[in-house]
């Protein structure tokens, strides 16, 4: 039985591949000094918005955003830093006053240079994603 095992493992991972797709292995999501721009779509009461947004992860713990949407009729410019934590598949994001980002996101995606983070997955009126690319 325990010859079969690593096998039975073996034959699982090869059939969950597509023929089209090379298999990746995720790998850890290390944002220690990186810096990344992208958008942030937010739902407020079913309305969807979208704003402009650049993230640096100064260290292991800390980072500092910027966001503006200078296409409305409004404009709007924020900046604040926050503090997170990488845990498995979650990002927990916290401080900041009126900080956007605080809560858990979920990462969607990683791989190749962009990141795809959900927050509120669950609820349809009010949820966030967060699409960013790698610049540094």
């Amino acid at each position: 039985m325990k010859k079969i095992m690593p096998i039975i493992f073996l034959l699982l991972s090869l059939i969950s591949c597509n023929k089209d797709e090379e298999c990746k292995m995720e790998e850890k999501l290390d944002l220690y000094q990186t810096y990344w721009e992208g958008t942030l779509f937010y739902r407020s009461s079913g309305v969807e918005n979208k704003l402009d947004i650049k993230v640096t992860f100064e260290s292991t713990i800390v980072g500092e955003y910027a966001i503006e949407d200078m296409n409305s009729n409004i404009p709007y410019s924020s900046k604040s830093i926050f503090q997170y934590e990488v845990k498995d598949k979650i990002i927990n994001i916290s401080d900041g006053y009126k900080n956007i980002l605080v809560g858990k996101w979920w990462i969607i995606r990683h791989e190749d240079g962009n990141l795809i983070l959900q927050k509120n997955i669950s609820d349809k009126n009010n949820g966030c994603e967060l699409c960013l690319t790698k610049k540094i």
